[in-house]
């Protein structure tokens, strides 16, 4: 999707809305008349695959689907009409769109969602057709909520769901973002306490607008994601249903799911369609109690895109502690200790501790002066155990 700098504020009617000058990803223009599918091919920037399909109470107005306007037609343009048969108060019909990728900010408008008059006598109808439109979105198997702007007067919004409660005009519009990726939306039209006289046949009609979306795909798109505790560490585990150009995934951890840090990297496949790609890393340094994931997921261009949290109890093997020399002069230490307080001690029984830099939320780096090159001990104290570990410690 392509927006201009420039937004133009209209006042119509006393309503003021805010219009922004967008580049269309997918039009409807080669749509089939009638046809109850219809594949699109490749479309949009970025492009991706899609595919629109119609289900449920398919016995729709002749023609329908079809493109708008027609000949005989002097409002719409560029949008799908359907057109469904009123016999039947309780009758349903939905439009799937499915993206071969994910698709982010996706906006498209609908069009004429009111309460309309069965005959054209407002003051004393002898029935009515009240429209009723879901919208839903999924980005894989995770739902994804749309925001949804109402026709004040003429319709309500109530979380995904459009009602009509008056007549409406020419005008009548209700703008459709989805702020999070999708893979799927759905867009369900009903007859929504709808009253109707005897033996009466008739159609009811609602447009969709082109779709937009931003001129990026995602890099990945995540199927699953996990973590177990074994023995003294975490282990993770996640897997990909497709990939392009993506680069590699950042592990990020927090003990209050709120600040998190960078514990590792792992590098990505980078471009994958077919079926699932398996990944893992170790945290060799949890804390104890509940620890926090997340994955940042991020292509080769340095966008990026974060996951759902996981959450992992750590308690088996109780508190650890490991050392290692970790260059001249210096140890790492890994510990999940509470208020750990350390000490290098040599042969001659001297604490060679100069500093204590903490590298993370469980990992700490041992600053020494003075002595030789000489087997140390690394003493730790926490708030209940005193542990000790031997190192090598190169002091040149």
């Amino acid at each position: 999707m392509h927006i201009s700098k420039q937004t133009i504020l209209l006042v119509i009617l006393g309503i003021s809305l805010t219009v922004v000058s967008q580049a269309q990803d997918l039009t409807w223009v080669s749509y089939p008349d009638g046809a109850l599918t219809h594949n699109f091919g490749t479309v949009g920037d970025a492009p991706v695959d899609v595919t629109a399909q119609w289900s449920g109470d398919t016995d729709l107005h002749t023609t329908t689907p079809l493109v708008s306007p027609r000949p005989d037609e002097t409002r719409g343009g560029n949008r799908l009409r359907t057109d469904i048969i009123y016999g039947d108060t309780t009758k349903c019909v939905t439009l799937t769109i499915q993206f071969s990728a994910p698709v982010s900010n996706l906006t498209f408008d609908l069009y004429f969602i009111d309460f309309k008059p069965f005959t054209g006598n407002l003051a004393t109808p002898i029935g009515f057709v009240r429209d009723k439109v879901t919208v839903l979105g999924q980005n894989g198997a995770t739902p994804v909520t749309p925001a949804i702007t109402d026709y004040p007067g003429v319709n309500t919004v109530n979380g995904s769901t459009i009602t009509g409660i008056a007549y409406g005009d020419t005008n009548v519009v209700n703008p459709v973002t989805f702020p999070q990726p999708v893979t799927e939306i759905s867009i369900q039209y009903c007859m929504g306490g709808s009253y109707l006289p005897n033996n009466v046949i008739g159609s009811q009609a609602f447009q969709i607008g082109p779709l937009s979306w931003d001129a990026q795909a995602l890099p990945v798109r995540l199927s699953s994601f996990k973590g177990q505790a074994l023995d003294n560490r975490i282990q993770l585990g996640w897997t990909t249903s497709w990939e392009q150009r993506s680069s590699y995934f950042d592990i990020l951890r927090s003990a209050d799911a709120v600040s998190f840090e960078k514990i590792g990297q792992v590098a990505s496949v980078g471009n994958t369609t077919a079926g699932q790609t398996a990944y893992g890393f170790t945290d060799a340094s949890p804390s104890l109690g509940w620890n926090y994931y997340r994955l940042r997921q991020v292509d080769t261009d340095g966008r990026f895109d974060e996951s759902k949290l996981i959450a992992v109890n750590y308690q088996e093997g109780g508190s650890y502690f490991s050392v290692a020399p970790a260059g001249v002069g210096t140890v790492e230490v890994l510990t999940n200790a509470a208020n750990p307080q350390f000490e290098v001690i040599n042969l001659n029984g001297q604490n060679l501790l100069h500093q204590v830099e903490r590298l993370g939320e469980n990992r700490y780096r041992l600053w020494t002066v003075g002595g030789h090159p000489s087997l140390s001990l690394v003493r730790m104290q926490g708030d209940q155990t005193i542990q000790c570990k031997k190192v090598f410690l190169n002091l040149q």
